[in-house]
């Protein structure tokens, strides 16, 4: 069994990127569920699609090999999180078996549902933290998941110029299906049987999963889509790209509303209100933008972070901003005025996934070093 993540894909420790990615589509041309029957072949998909997560970024590979080097498989223990004003603390879920990268409650805010790097969906109580049930998800390596019911989780995931989209109902999968595609760059589940996905070749394409079939696919951006992001009302969607402009679309039929830009850097994620009045934008330069979605206008700029923005996440209410990033820091902004609430901590990696409880009393943030920080949100 291959011990590190270099082994998995057969590539020396020096080997450059254009060398890991043509090691990386090669075992996924052979190993994938689609074409290889072998028992094991899913299995050795899900270690190849981990290694390949990992080693494909500079900042990820070098966490990586600061803990190889110090003989740490995994990251050290998180450092204790920090209460705040109006935010407490309740659990933290460590040693969960593979990096979280997404995340999101249930609608009645008892279980969290976590998509992991090993393809496995994860669920756990929101009160106590306890395991409740895994379902592994084959053919793909899962990056987005949303709550239909209480008992129904939609979940995306993009590979090698594919889209999996898996239906999950009550903690088993009911279907999947694979949408061959453009290279994805990001992947969304909307609304039942809705998925969205953008490109490195500019296009944002709306798929309904349940026909198979296109609703629409448009080249509007001028270079690589990097994020998407959905009103509460499933009605409005907004796509960043490389191009530094944000595209405002009617989700329903693809066409284009606005245009926020051209700004100072590329957009590298995106978050909408609860309440649909503002627009939050993280850029690759470490900050992020509130707008006014009325007008247009930048309302505030948010300095902070001292990595890349991984995630944000809008209170339902709209009056908190909570912001996750590579420097392993889980932050949460008043998103009237612009100022910083909270600084969080409790995680010592990269944080990928942030998400609200339906109800706001709730926050949980989950991270590659395999913790999840569970939050009280009180009210105001």
């Amino acid at each position: 069994m291959p011990n590190t993540h270099y082994e998995t894909l057969g590539v020396s420790e020096n080997a450059n990127a254009k060398e890991i990615k043509a090691a990386y589509r090669k075992l996924a041309r052979r190993l994938h569920p689609d074409v290889n029957r072998s028992a094991d072949a899913a299995d050795l998909m899900s270690s190849v699609n981990e290694a390949y997560e990992v080693l494909k970024t500079p900042e990820s590979r070098a966490t990586y090999d600061a803990f190889r080097r110090t003989g740490v498989s995994h990251a050290a223990p998180p450092p204790k999180p920090a209460d705040s004003p109006g935010v407490r603390h309740l659990i933290s879920v460590v040693d969960v078996p593979s990096p979280i990268y997404c995340l999101g409650f249930s609608p009645n805010g008892a279980n969290i549902a976590m998509g992991c790097f090993d393809n496995v969906l994860r669920y756990v109580s929101a009160k106590t933290g306890n395991r409740l049930a895994e379902v592994r998800l084959e053919g793909g390596a899962v990056s987005h998941l949303r709550w239909a019911t209480n008992r129904r989780v939609t979940a995306v995931g993009s590979s090698d110029r594919s889209v999996t989209v898996w239906q999950v109902n009550d903690r088993e999968v009911s279907k999947m299906r694979v949408k061959r595609a453009e290279w994805v760059s990001q992947a969304l589940a909307g609304p039942p049987g809705t998925v969205y996905f953008g490109s490195v070749h500019r296009s944002v394409t709306c798929f309904n999963s349940n026909s198979g079939t296109i609703v629409f696919s448009r080249k509007l951006h001028t270079d690589s889509v990097t994020s998407l992001a959905l009103g509460a009302d499933d009605t409005l969607l907004a796509s960043g790209g490389n191009d530094q402009r944000v595209i405002l679309w009617d989700a329903r039929t693809g066409r284009e509303t606005a245009v926020i830009g051209p700004l100072r850097a590329p957009v590298a994620r995106l978050a909408v209100s609860g309440t649909g009045s503002q627009l939050a934008v993280a850029l690759v330069d470490h900050g992020i933008r509130i707008f006014d979605l009325q007008s247009g206008s930048l309302r505030h700029t948010l300095w902070g972070h001292e990595g890349p923005v991984e995630a944000l996440s809008y209170h339902p209410e709209g009056r908190l901003l909570a912001s996750i990033g590579r420097d392993a820091s889980v932050r949460l902004w008043n998103a009237t005025t612009g100022e910083p609430v909270a600084n969080l901590g409790g995680h010592s990696g990269p944080v990928e996934a942030v998400a609200f409880s339906h109800g706001g009393d709730l926050m949980a943030a989950g991270s590659i070093d395999r913790v999840l920080t569970l939050w009280r949100i009180e009210s105001p």
